[in-house]
């Protein structure tokens, strides 16, 4: 997961299943704004896009 900086803010290894809520590689809540991904499949495949983060508090 990239920021719009393209500043990597999270990264996750062979075996993820949907741990990514939002949340740095430390921890902590990431602030609202759009984020980039790029995954990696396990069949060669790369998958692009990205998410917008909206924390109503």
């Amino acid at each position: 997961i990239f920021n719009r900086y393209g500043v990597a803010t999270y990264t996750y290894g062979s075996g993820y299943t949907n741990q990514w809520h939002g949340q740095s590689n430390s921890g902590q809540e990431l602030p609202d704004g759009t984020y980039y991904y790029v995954i990696d499949t396990t069949d060669g495949q790369t998958r692009t896009g990205w998410v917008y983060i909206n924390r109503e508090r």
